[in-house]
């Protein structure tokens, strides 16, 4: 009965345009607060103030238009499927934010040239890869890029914070900063660490090597989201991220070593010693 079109307000002042017969669009109408708890608290309590945010793997443009939103960031969606890039565009025209939308309709990667995203159906729509898989149901040609080429031409010298979602292809994202990959150019980096060893491991030992520390994500549904808001008005803190010292698959934070950042969530993490995290 209700239209598969809608335009919603997940925040006050922040709209969002919806297909809901696509899977996590759906999701987005309904559950918003569930997506990703982790990744939306890091953009409303680290990210500065006009800081530079860019959303590799933007899908429907959710996190990038947060940090617009939340923090007047200045945001780089980059998104290689068609579809999804237009809706990006869409959804950023949406809103009134202080700076123009920059969004780039390519895949980010450790080459220049041309890749083959592999399209999944309807319901996991949020899962196109470069990486070809039984169930496709179609495909793009579409252009690579690397980041460290873009970041130059564009003259940007420093990210705040950058999300990969590549979708197994994060590594190859990592790769193509180059030397930009350093805490001092990108000081945080959330990233999709896949449970596979072959995906992750080489994604863990490129960062540690370049100096920095992982903070695993805390995911949480709709009831632990209340008991944490209950916790938050009671002045008990709430830990997003925990330190990690091992691969556990899931979404990570990197953030320099011996950072304020670091030093942030270690102390939010020893102060919450009511959350019951999921291992």
């Amino acid at each position: 009965m209700m239209d598969p079109w809608q335009v919603v307000e997940i925040k006050p002042g922040l709209r969002l345009s919806v297909d809901l017969r696509i899977a996590n669009q759906n999701s987005l109408f309904w559950f918003f607060e569930e997506t990703e708890p982790a990744l939306q608290w890091a953009i409303r309590t680290l990210l500065p103030t006009d800081g530079t945010f860019f959303d590799v793997g933007a899908n429907a443009g959710l996190m990038g238009l947060l940090a617009a939103y939340d923090r007047n960031a200045k945001v780089f969606f980059v998104e290689p499927h068609p579809r999804l890039a237009q809706t990006v565009q869409n959804n950023y025209d949406l809103n009134s934010f202080k700076h123009p939308a920059h969004v780039l309709q390519w895949a980010a990667s450790d080459r220049e040239g041309e890749a083959t995203l592999h399209v999944h159906d309807s319901r996991n729509d949020g899962a196109h890869t470069l990486i070809e898989f039984s169930e496709s149901v179609g495909s793009h040609i579409v252009q690579t890029k690397r980041l460290d080429w873009f970041l130059e031409k564009a003259g940007i010298t420093l990210v705040d914070l950058m999300k990969i979602d590549a979708e197994g292809h994060d590594y190859e994202v990592l790769v193509g900063l180059g030397e930009f990959l350093r805490p001092s150019t990108l000081p945080l980096i959330y990233v999709e660490m896949e449970h596979f060893e072959g995906f992750s491991q080489p994604i863990w030992n490129l960062l540690l090597e370049r100096g920095y520390e992982p903070f695993s994500a805390v995911s949480a549904f709709i009831d632990t989201l209340y008991k944490y808001e209950r916790m938050q008005q009671s002045g008990k803190s709430i830990a997003w991220f925990k330190p990690a010292t091992r691969l556990t698959g899931g979404n990570m934070l990197w953030v320099e070593r011996g950072s304020a950042n670091q030093e942030t969530l270690v102390r939010y993490y020893a102060a919450s010693s009511n959350l019951q995290a999921s291992d």
